[in-house]
């Protein structure tokens, strides 16, 4: 008898292929929930200071936009495959930096905010897959 199926062993080896299965199903619904949705080339990124529309750009266009407002915020769309398109704020002077350090966005509904700055970066229009999102 092999070691996991010895009497009195409460695990037994159809106990281990049923942990390895849901691990395996857990680990690929896991990448799928991670790729969350997709945009269609309609998207683009709106940005707003202090409320007021700053300006929409498409977001199949790589650019890097400067904001200027109570502190000077540095955009960035990176554009490219479906699989690069992403928007991020690369530079601050605010304090805290918490736009800079805020996760790159991807998906129409994500945004972006820099309170000091009063700035707001979000992707709009385009399809999406999923309804919300939390972080």
């Amino acid at each position: 008898m092999t070691e996991i199926n010895k009497p009195g062993n409460p695990i037994r080896r159809a106990d281990i292929i049923l942990i390895a299965a849901l691990l395996i199903l857990a680990t690929i619904g896991a990448a799928l929930v991670s790729r969350g949705g997709v945009y269609a080339d309609d998207a683009d990124v709106r940005i707003t200071v202090d409320g007021a529309l700053y300006g929409v750009y498409p977001i199949g266009e790589a650019r890097e936009i400067v904001v200027q407002g109570n502190y000077e915020n540095r955009i960035v769309i990176e554009a490219g495959d479906a699989d690069v398109m992403q928007v991020r704020v690369a530079g601050a002077t605010c304090p805290g930096k918490d736009c800079v350090h805020h996760a790159p966005i991807r998906l129409g509904g994500q945004s972006i905010v820099c309170l000091p700055n009063r700035l707001s970066v979000e992707i709009t229009g385009g399809e999406r897959d999923i309804d919300a999102f939390t972080y």
